[in-house]
């Protein structure tokens, strides 16, 4: 034994006693645990197991001893999860027998995944037909009769039956009836897994479970690291009351003759708080880490650390080792603790500790680690037990629970079960106050509430994301994951589908109906018409599922990418608004996509949940997360539940309303107040049972423990998550991670060196686990108001001849031309060059005379193959009616090959996605630009990496960011011209790259590039225009440019506004549909089709097209000022206020946004709210006669707005009310800011531009300036100017409106004139104009004289 095995031993032994004992007495010597060998979870209820004649309903998922039958009844399925290593999917109206080996099936049919197993034994036909699977998909079918189908998904499976044996491969069905046994080719498998058969290869299984070492030389960029050998892996368990301390010492070796470096991987129960990370080697005393702000790798800080331990997300952890010597080995020490629940089960209350050490871990290349010595312990002697079930032949040596083995694999997670003695008696509910933390104490108890009755059916509504930010492919997962779970409801289920964009529509005929088969095929009929258009409402969402559910006894799950873009957009705001409407079901959701925004969901799900949001990236997947989300919205529950621990308690955790799953235990963590002695005595829970009120009340006993400082810690993560729901700032959350010492996104536990930048965010590959706001991740664009503002449809940045159209027509179809340069590389791996060749286009478009003129490829067959290939080609005709000449060049070069040997499989295609994922990272880090990209690709491509679209979109994903700009991009979009996957991989590049520009230069780049501006030149195309005599002759001419340019969006537009012209409607709203799917429409585009659906009389539709202006930059202030003017503009009083509440959000230094503010709320009608935000900003900015500035605004707003108020309260002859306005004005401060005369003329249109010009009495004859001059209070960005006067000249005024710019497309700008004469006098009158001035219209004006008190419209 080594010198550092027996002081990690003594440290064990210091450690253990020094932990006090917890009052709860001690168990000298513990019973041999009973041997388990499978998790059963049911999906519904009904489901039991039986052993020994004696049968037991399995309520909720538990453990089943060797030998147990689990029977399923005709509602309900059951999973169950083999210590063996497989998982298998108990179809309804079955009987299995479990066993240590694998799985008997009696009757029905199951699904068995054995993934990750060692020749999984399956039995059928009682025992006549014997099957071996590995690595294998699978549906084995029983009949009442004896009969038995075997059908091989994926992998393959041995079978024996009726003295014959054989290798059943993948698609090939295995029939055994009346004694015969028949492989036959599977014509058509009806598929009751509703999705989970996989064909093809199994993917590889998410890392988890025991922790690995993956290494390789430092200078090994890109290459996948290998596991080093485990030599010890021993394994130390503490359970003293509720408290498991589990210590963990792992040696690796290293077997190579090289100096490597390694990535150390774990995973620890998600309720686990890692307490040490120390790292020691031969010879070394472990050196224990420190928890500091996370380094940077390439740093130097970071090459000082001999280790760092990074969070990856809830219960996982990674992290570099260095230096690792030939020959030498290297120690990792881990500790962390848990608090075990005591939860109910049928044979009495119990304990579960679970250490992981999964099947998952066969995610890297070779499957599980192997563990040369492999030794658990479990220590229960102050556990104060009654009884024991243990899994993986776990047995009893020296009072402990022990398990050993050399040359081990895990397969699954280790299960041990502490079953309470008969006679405990539970009269209060133990509870804990840690040790003195800094200047405080902690209390922490986990209640288990008597959950609700067993439904008979559920109650279920499905929140689908059907907004524009999910592009068809999410869509189509979206739809799938949905079908999934109608597919397996039943008559006694009820159902609601709701369709989540800017509002929430509830599909089908009930809002709320039996999961029949006409109503299933319904609501999939419906899912399928759904179409992705409009800003995502999460929150409006939600309360629609709250408002057809029953009082919240139902659940809901969402189908999106949970990144809401208009109403709540933080998980604290909605979770707040769901509480206001009384009423908080369970919540799940099924996160859609790579880039979907897993945190947020939980944070919003997980409120006393576990396990509330499932990830899923396709189909295989959706299925799988279906019948998980069911098994868990099955179990009964306990909705809007609080907890109160009185006056001892200062900050209590979970705040506001949380859900519980029936048996869960309630977290309760709290800082107890320093100022109040002793502890809290009792526990008081509220809620919801079966949709009644409920009152709990617990009593407590507490008990002092040495809990080192977990508590605090426990505490401190609460804390963290709730600050960064409410969009916390940095130093807030990094000082939580650094005082508690908890390794968190932005913290990590290092060993050696010291700390790094504080804010680098450990937040990047996969989710993290805790919401993190958009501030944090730097999500909020700092330039993308430019896109917008220009927008790629509303500018013509390159303007190109017919000749270069044609060129980059030619550039899209040249594919046949360059088959006949790889025909002739494929022999000549120097051939290399340029050809260019002479080209005649004829009036119809085809191509006539093509020659080539020059050529370095010095291969004439080659030049003689190109040529016959383009005369194959055909354009679209000249809009000109003339022929053309094109000079058309085409570039070969053949890629860099390291060999001529066949390239083989890398290990890195073996491993799991995200794996891959950083790999690829690596590879790009080391090769430069858009090239360096491609090669990236091409190896990737050639080691069997890019296997389905997901791994071509994940590294697509890191190469665009990696190559550059907006430019670099677009040419990388060109490298795929020629590539196999070219449709889908263009697509998916023109659509990400112009969801990401973000400047003016972008906007250019992504124009030319994408032929987005179509290129076509202003003057060509309106000489074409001009020859046309009507606007149907122009329609024609529109036409024919966009054959040119088919992308060309400003085209687009013009022709939406002639059709609309024309009075056809119909092709119009077909024109509206393209432009909306088109991934390069910009806020132009999406405004002009909301515009005509204004004038169309359709506001709903409308109010969804402007929504989309923010569904792909969220977060730009920009894109949002506009959407709340144009809602203003259109009378969407409510759908303004809200967006103006989030640019408030985004702006808060913005003074304007309140005025724009109170625009929305004098618009509902809140006249009182809009002065007093008037007034605050009056108050907050300038002086009071400043004439800039939103001072000047907000004080010319308030005056019309009161005077206004003033006028209708005379009119009514309210005395009472005029009074109080009256006392209003001078309490606020901002009486006598008008004058004597006051102009202001008002709009909501953001492009309309509009401004005032005043000529007083005496300018109206001026000659030179017969408008006059213009307002000197101008605020555009608030849609005001206007002009006060001390004192008012007898005579004529004149009031021009004036707009400077010519407008675009149809209907108008409105706004009003209002003048204010002698405000708060006598006198007092008020005037106010509408106006209208048509968009389309150059340098319109309207002039208005005002004489005798009157304001009098002037003929044009």
């Amino acid at each position: 034994m080594s010198g550092s095995s027996v002081r990690w031993k003594v440290r064990l032994t210091q450690l253990l006693l020094t932990v006090l004992p917890l009052g709860l007495g001690g168990c000298p010597q513990p019973p041999p645990p009973a041997p388990t060998v499978a998790w059963v979870q049911p999906s519904r209820s009904g489901v039991q197991t039986t052993r020994g004649g004696q049968t037991q309903e399995v309520p909720l998922a538990r453990r089943v001893e060797a030998d147990s039958e689990v029977r399923t009844p005709k509602e309900s399925r059951a999973s169950l999860f083999l210590d063996a290593g497989a998982w298998v999917l108990v179809d309804a109206d079955s009987l299995v027998s479990v066993t240590d080996k694998g799985l008997a099936v009696k009757r029905g049919r199951v699904w068995v995944d054995a993934r990750g197993t060692e020749a999984l034994n399956l039995l059928a036909a009682d025992g006549k037909v014997v099957l071996s699977a590995q690595n294998a998909g699978i549906s084995l079918a029983v009949d009442d009769s004896g009969g038995a189908q075997i059908y091989c998904a994926a992998g393959q499976v041995t079978w024996q039956a009726g003295g014959k044996g054989g290798r059943l491969q993948s698609g090939l069905s295995l029939l055994w009836k009346g004694g015969e046994a028949k492989e036959t080719a599977q014509a058509l498998w009806d598929d009751w897994t509703y999705g989970l058969a996989e064909p093809g290869p199994l993917r590889p299984l998410e890392p988890a479970g025991v922790g690995q070492l993956l290494a390789r030389r430092s200078e090994q960029v890109g290459i996948a690291r290998l596991p080093m050998i485990v030599r010890r892996h021993e394994v130390r368990v503490r359970i003293e009351g509720d408290l498991a301390v589990t210590e963990i010492e792992q040696t690796f070796f290293n077997s190579r003759s090289e100096t490597v470096e390694g990535v150390y991987t774990v995973r620890l129960p998600e309720a686990a708080i890692l307490k040490e990370f120390a790292v020691g080697g031969d010879d070394e005393s472990p050196s224990g880490a420190v928890v500091v702000p996370r380094v940077r790798s390439g740093t130097s800080a970071y090459e000082q650390q001999t280790a760092q331990l990074e969070w990856a997300g809830r219960g996982r952890y990674r992290g570099l080792v260095t230096g690792i010597s030939p020959g030498k080995t290297r120690m990792v020490r881990l500790r962390y603790l848990e608090w075990l629940p005591r939860l109910q089960h049928p044979g009495g209350p119990r304990r579960t500790y679970v250490y992981p050490m999964g099947q998952s871990a066969a995610a890297q290349a070779g499957g599980a680690p192997n563990l040369g010595e492999f030794s658990l312990e479990v220590d229960v002697s102050a556990a104060q037990v009654g009884g024991l079930e243990a899994g993986l032949g776990a047995r009893i040596d020296g009072g402990k629970v022990v398990l050993s083995g050399s040359d081990y694999k895990p397969r699954a997670d280790f299960v041990l079960d502490l079953l309470d003695p008969k006679d405990r008696k539970a009269e209060q509910l133990d509870a804990y106050r840690g040790e003195q933390t800094g200047d405080a104490r902690y209390f922490f108890a986990q209640p288990v509430l008597k959950p609700g009755k067993t439904a008979a059916g559920l109650d279920v509504a499905l929140v689908v994301d059907v907004s524009a930010g999910l592009d068809e492919a999410r869509l189509d997962l979206v739809r799938s994951a949905a079908l999934a779970v109608l597919q397996q409801l039943g008559p006694k289920d009820r159902v609601a589908v709701i369709a989540s964009s800017l509002g929430a529509t509830t599909l089908g005929r009930d809002a709320l109906g039996p999961a029949t088969k006409a109503r299933i095929e319904e609501l999939t009929q419906a899912l399928g018409k759904q179409t992705p258009a409009g800003g995502s409402n999460l929150e409006a969402a939600l309360a629609r599922a709250v408002e057809v559910l029953d009082r919240g006894r139902g659940t809901v799950i969402y189908f999106g990418d949970g990144k809401p873009t208009v109403g709540a957009m933080l998980p604290r705001e909605l979770r707040e608004h769901l509480e206001r409407l009384g009423q908080l079901p369970r919540m799940y959701a099924v996160a859609v996509g790579s880039d979907a925004n897993v945190e947020l969901l939980k944070a919003l799900c997980d409120g006393g949940q576990r396990e509330g949001v499932v990830r899923i990236e396709d189909r295989p997947e959706a299925a799988r997360a279906a019948l998980h989300l069911l098994e868990r919205a099955a179990q009964p529950s306990l909705t809007n539940v609080q907890v109160e621990l009185g006056e001892h308690a200062d900050v209590v955790y979970p705040e506001g309303k949380v859900a519980l799953e029936g048996g869960d235990a309630l977290p309760v963590i709290a800082r107890l107040r320093r100022d109040r002695a002793g502890v809290p005595s009792q526990l008081v829970v509220r809620g919801l049972r079966d949709g009644e009120p409920f009152t709990e009340t617990l009593p407590l006993k507490v008990h002092n423990v040495e809990d080192q400082g977990d508590l605090a810690r426990r505490w401190a993560l609460a804390r963290l998550q709730r600050l960064l729901e409410r969009g916390a700032g940095k130093e807030a959350v990094l000082d939580i991670g650094t005082r508690f010492a908890v390794v968190t996104p932005w913290t990590a536990m290092v060993v050696g060196g010291r700390g790094g930048d504080a804010y680098a965010q450990k937040v990047g590959d996969e989710e993290s686990g805790l919401f993190v706001p958009p501030a944090l991740r730097n999500q909020a664009p700092s330039d993308a108001s430019l896109v917008l503002e220009g927008g790629v449809s509303t500018q013509t940045v390159n303007t190109l001849s017919i000749e270069s159209l044609y060129t980059r027509l030619l550039q899209e179809k040249e594919a046949p031309a360059r088959v006949c340069y790889d025909r002739k590389a494929a022999g000549h791996p120097e051939l290399s060059g340029r050809v260019t060749a002479q080209i005649k286009v004829a009036l119809d478009g085809a191509l006539k005379d093509v020659k080539v003129i020059s050529s370095t490829l010095r291969a004439k067959d080659v030049d003689s193959c190109i040529e016959r290939a383009l005369l194959g080609l055909k354009l679209p005709p000249a809009p000109d009616g003339k022929l053309h000449e094109v000079m058309f060049s085409m570039q070969f070069v053949q890629p860099e090959r390291e060999d001529d040997q066949p390239v083989r499989c890398s290990a890195a295609s073996r491993a799991y996605l995200a794996t891959r994922r950083a790999l690829w990272r690596e590879r790009l880090g080391s090769h430069y630009g858009t090239e360096g990209a491609m090669t990236v690709w091409r190896e990737a491509e050639a080691r069997c990496e890019l296997r389905s679209w997901l791994d071509r979109r994940a590294l697509l994903d890191l190469m665009r960011p990696h190559v550059g700009g907006t430019a670099q991009q677009v040419d990388l979009y060109h490298r795929f011209d020629s590539n196999t996957y070219q449709t889908e991989v263009q697509s998916y590049l023109r659509r990400e790259i112009l969801r990401s520009v973000r400047t003016e230069e972008d906007v250019r780049a992504a124009q030319y590039g994408l032929m987005l501006d179509g290129g076509i030149s202003p003057e060509l195309l309106a000489q074409e225009l001009k020859k046309a005599k009507t606007p149907l002759e122009q329609i024609d001419v529109i036409r024919s440019f966009l054959q040119l340019s088919p992308n060309a969006l400003a085209l687009k537009l013009r022709l939406l506004d002639l059709l609309e012209q024309v009075g056809k409607k119909d092709e119009a709203r077909r024109l509206i549909e393209t432009l909306r799917s088109d991934p390069g429409a910009d806020a132009a585009v999406r405004q002009a089709v909301g515009e005509f659906l204004m004038r169309s009389s359709e506001g709903a539709e409308a109010a969804r097209a402007f929504s989309e202006i923010v569904e792909f930059a969220p977060y730009d202030p920009w894109g949002r000022r506009r959407l709340g003017n144009l809602y203003l503009a259109h009378g969407f009083f409510d759908a303004a206020y809200r967006e103006f509440q989030v640019l408030g959000w985004l702006v808060p230094q913005d003074e304007s946004v309140l005025l724009l503010l109170a625009d929305a709320a004098a618009g509902l009608g809140r006249f009182d709210e809009a002065l007093r935000l008037s007034s605050r900003v009056a108050e907050a900015v300038g002086a009071q006669n400043s004439a800039r500035g939103a001072s000047a605004w907000a004080r010319v707003l308030y005056a019309i707005r009161l005077a206004k108020l003033r006028a209708e309260a005379k009119q009514k002859g309210d005395q009472n009310l005029l009074g109080q306005l009256t006392v209003r004005g001078r309490s606020d401060g901002l009486s006598g800011y008008a004058g004597k005369l006051l102009v202001a003329l008002t709009w909501a249109h953001p492009d309309a531009g509009l401004q005032l010009l005043i000529a007083p009495p005496g300018r109206l004859d001026d000659k030179a300036n017969p408008s006059g001059e213009r307002a000197n209070i101008q605020g555009g960005s608030v849609g005001l100017e206007a002009q006060r006067f001390e004192r008012v000249e007898a005579g004529d005024w004149r009031f021009v409106v004036y707009k400077p710019s010519a407008g675009k497309g149809q209907g108008s700008y409105r706004g009003e004139l209002t003048v204010l004469f002698d405000e708060g006098g006598a006198q007092e009158s008020v005037l106010v104009a509408p106006i209208e001035i048509p968009a389309g219209s150059d340098y319109s004006s309207l002039r208005f004289r005002f004489s005798g008190g009157k304001l009098i419209p002037e003929p044009k």
